[in-house]
């Protein structure tokens, strides 16, 4: 986990990486995660299981839980105001945080998408 934790990620994302069998990032991860992080576009090439599908989807995985929390606390400041406003703050917490993952291929997208969605840590799954 401290491997992990050297790229600033949130605390429980380097959780949940060593809990799925992700105690180390591998070569490419850690060539490009620092560059990733600062939305910096890269072109990378590696062989299959290099971890490529991960060295995007985890900046967008820190960036997402990150701005959960910071909407959070925003809100839990911000009791007491009134009622109403309440329900708008917590739906612009969830349609604010998006990420768009193109895929050539239908098996390709579903391998992303599984990869990602198992790395997610257990507090942030539906």
């Amino acid at each position: 986990m401290q491997q992990w934790s050297q790229y600033e990620l949130e605390e429980s994302l380097c959780e949940s990486l060593a809990i799925n069998q992700f105690k180390n990032p591998t070569e490419v991860q850690s060539k490009s995660l620092l560059y990733l992080q600062q939305h910096i576009d890269m072109v990378i090439a590696a062989k299959t299981g290099q971890g490529k599908t991960l060295c995007f989807g985890i900046p967008i995985l820190d960036l997402l839980i990150k701005k959960i929390q910071k909407a959070e606390a925003v809100m839990s400041d911000s009791e007491g105001e009134e009622e109403k406003e309440e329900p708008k703050k917590k739906k612009e917490i969830f349609t604010s945080a998006k990420a768009l993952i193109m895929s050539p291929t239908r098996e390709l997208a579903i391998q992303i998408r599984d990869m990602i969605t198992a790395v997610i840590p257990m507090e942030y799954q539906d």
